[in-house]
């Protein structure tokens, strides 16, 4: 029975150093355009700045950086965002209207 307990306190003092020593990895995102110069700002931080329209808007301000461009995994089209706006009352009014 005793070296049942030592047995799960040593494993629960392992499990509690390992969780520890894992380092969190952090990303943080501003802007809404399709189009993100993704940087890294070191000790695990990537910064995203989704300013940018087009991909060669991106290019240019990623010169000189050491960052890339990237898609914004956020981003939706205008008439994505209007279409998610419409509420179903809004929406079978449109529809009635074009008829």
């Amino acid at each position: 029975m005793m070296r049942l307990l030592r047995s799960m306190v040593a494993v629960v003092i392992v499990a509690v150093v390992l969780s520890m020593n894992a380092r969190a990895s952090h990303a943080y995102q501003t802007g809404d355009s399709q189009w993100c110069l993704v940087t890294n700002k070191g000790a695990d931080s990537m910064q995203w700045e989704c300013e940018y329209d087009t991909s060669n808007d991106c290019a240019t301000a990623v010169a000189g950086t050491g960052g890339y461009c990237a898609i914004n995994p956020f981003w939706q089209s205008d008439n994505h965002r209007m279409r998610a706006e419409m509420t179903p009352a809004a929406s079978r009014t449109s529809l009635d209207e074009s008829r």
